[in-house]
């Protein structure tokens, strides 16, 4: 192990491996696997973000569809109110004004009621009042 530990020492300094040429290849064959096992696992996890990013805006955007279909619906609404709102003042004032005509015909058959003169009621009751 010591001298596996060794070989790779060499190997990394640059330095040429005196001892078993087999080894150092061997040693090397074990890197470069590690080497492809890591770019391995890298691409595997970039693709795994990748989904994830993806996924993730895809989410994104149903959200803001739905969002932006809620606000069309509330705008909707809110006009439909101030349409209803408004037909509510104009039946408001159209009922004020027709109360107001009722007020004064009213005012008009009192005024002709008091300016009529009173009628004469004949009988014996009437002469023993005066």
């Amino acid at each position: 192990m010591v001298e596996a530990n060794e070989r790779i020492t060499d190997a990394s300094t640059g330095a040429v491996a005196a001892a078993d040429p087999q080894s150092t290849n061997n040693i090397m064959n074990m890197l470069v696997r590690m080497l492809e096992a890591q770019t391995t696992a890298s691409a595997e996890q970039n693709a795994t973000i990748r989904e994830l990013v993806a996924s993730q805006n895809r989410a994104a955007e149903e959200q803001r569809t739905i969002l932006n279909r809620l606000v069309e619906s509330q705008n909707r609404a809110a006009e439909d109110q101030r349409a209803a709102n408004a037909e509510q003042r104009a039946a408001a004032e159209e009922q004020r004004t027709i109360l107001n005509r009722l007020v004064e015909s009213q005012d008009r058959m009192m005024m002709h009621i008091t300016n009529s003169p009173r009628p004469v009621v004949a009988g014996p009751s009437s002469r023993n009042l005066q």
